[in-house]
């Protein structure tokens, strides 16, 4: 059985190819090298340190896409939306925060002992 949903995104799939003009390609050249080049220093960041010194970096992206969102496509965020970027950052500063309070606690026990 065939939903209207499923109609509509078969004819989104079906539809003809269009190819980007010249002066785009550049831009999908410039974004690809710029997306593997982070993810080359994301990984070697995770590489060399820690999970939690390098995590809470990674939670740069939320406000970024709301600033693009917002610039770009003139979307702006509902409260739903708001509410869950702060729940996640809140839990990474959280995260960030006790895990700092560990390592300084596991610097000052004697001889590697939990204090």
């Amino acid at each position: 059985f065939v939903t209207t949903d499923s109609a509509a995104s078969t004819k989104f799939l079906l539809r003809a190819w269009v190819w980007p003009q010249s002066d785009d390609v550049w831009v999908f050249l410039a974004l690809g090298l710029n997306v593997a080049a982070i993810g080359y220093c994301l990984s070697q960041a995770y590489r060399i340190a820690d999970v939690a010194t390098v995590a809470p970096f990674e939670y740069v992206g939320l406000p970024m896409a709301v600033f693009w969102g917002v610039v770009i496509f003139g979307d702006i965020p509902m409260w739903e939306i708001w509410l869950g970027i702060g729940l996640i950052l809140s839990s990474g500063l959280f995260v960030f925060l006790r895990e700092r309070q560990k390592a300084k606690q596991r610097i000052t026990s004697p001889m590697g002992r939990r204090a």
